[in-house]
């Protein structure tokens, strides 16, 4: 909708309604506007000014969606002013931006007030073909929808563009193609696990998410399992699980939470293994008693939605709303476990514990944990 003053068949303003428009938007690309009427802010202007108004609302949104994120953060703005590290600029309570033509104004706002320097920071993302940009978009519309139109809108918040539509669409896949290319990461448009991993780190150190458990994490069985020889072999199976809350429009989101089991053996246990430990994906001299992360012998380990030691399985995969394995975005964790072996070489007892960790803030340990013992 047009505001009051604007001639829809000439497309102009007068200048009572750019400064209208410029002081409800409190957008420095309007003020570029403005200027080009005199030589000050508020110089006479004989005559209505000619103004790209679609150009001018969309710098307005995307600039007023810069302050409010710095608002939520809480990044106080001193009298002497500060300095974000986007192409807008706050001095005092007044924005102001540094020298971009307003047609690029979308694409600039992309890197703004980014709270983690990406390694690339002016990196472009390359141009996709229409079969490209389809895939894209069928993969985002599968992987990320689950998040529902509240995370969408946060999403597309991050990634530099309007937050509204709420909608996977091109300027979203085109957003995550200039995403990947500054984080250094394969350019197709597709918000995979790779991709979503250091956006929500961006979000949690920004301080508008974080993670939060709404289940678990659990054993089951729990207690102490006591496994019988079968065949001169011992197996144990367990399963765990967990369940994680997403409330984007209260920036908590499932995709925050990762999933951790950690082991440790007894000295009985240890004196009967070769080299003390259960097997060569273990640190070499690693003590009985000791509390260490999980792992199989090539370093895979569980609960990681994505990573160098992610590798999902069916025991070890994140589920979301549709029932589908999502790393990236879903809201339920499981996994399980079948330690054993020779009976000739186990011995003693080994335990198992299971937590949860908000990645988006540091793997700070969110939540209850659960504990399982296997005595041999």
């Amino acid at each position: 909708m047009a505001p009051a003053g604007r001639d829809p068949g000439l497309g102009r303003f007068d200048r009572a309604t750019i400064l209208s428009l410029q002081r409800s938007a409190g957008n420095a690309a309007v003020t570029q506007l403005l200027q080009r009427c005199g030589t000050d802010r508020c110089g006479c202007v004989a005559e209505p000014v000619e103004v790209d108004y679609e150009a001018a609302a969309t710098a307005s949104g995307l600039v007023a969606s810069g302050l409010e994120r710095l608002t939520r953060r809480g990044r106080a703005v001193s009298a002497a002013g500060a300095t974000s590290r986007g192409p807008e600029q706050l001095v005092g309570n007044e924005v102001q931006t540094r020298e971009i033509s307003l047609g690029a104004v979308p694409r600039a706002l992309l890197q703004r007030d980014l709270a983690i320097a990406p390694p690339r920071p002016d990196a472009d993302g390359r141009a996709l073909t229409d079969a490209q940009m389809q895939a894209g978009i069928k993969f985002n519309d599968r992987v990320v929808t689950p998040v529902g139109p509240d995370g969408i809108r946060n999403l597309r918040d991050v990634l530099g563009i309007s937050r509204d539509p709420a909608a996977i669409d091109e300027d979203f896949v085109n957003a995550v193609v200039r995403w990947q290319a500054s984080q250094r990461l394969t350019q197709d448009g597709q918000l995979g696990p790779r991709s979503a991993r250091p956006l929500f780190r961006e979000i949690g150190a920004e301080g508008v998410g974080r993670g939060e458990v709404e289940a678990g994490p659990t054993y089951n069985p729990g207690g102490t399992i006591a496994p019988p020889v079968v065949g001169g072999n011992q197996q144990a199976t367990f399963r765990f699980s967990a369940r994680f809350k997403h409330d984007p429009a209260n920036g908590i989101y499932a995709s925050c939470c990762d999933v951790r089991q950690h082991i440790r053996w007894d000295a009985a246990s240890a004196a009967a293994l070769a080299g003390g430990i259960p097997h060569a994906g273990f640190p070499a001299g690693t003590a009985a008693n000791t509390w260490i992360e999980d792992r199989d012998a090539a370093d895979n380990r569980y609960g990681r939605r994505a990573g160098p030691h992610s590798d999902p399985q069916d025991f070890d995969q994140f589920i979301d709303t549709n029932g589908r394995r999502n790393q990236a975005f879903g809201h339920i964790y499981r996994g399980s476990d079948s330690p054993g072996g020779p009976a000739a070489v186990l011995a003693g007892s080994w335990r198992f514990r299971l937590s949860v960790v908000d990645v988006c803030n540091g793997d700070a340990q969110i939540g209850g944990q659960d504990f399982v013992r296997v005595n041999w």
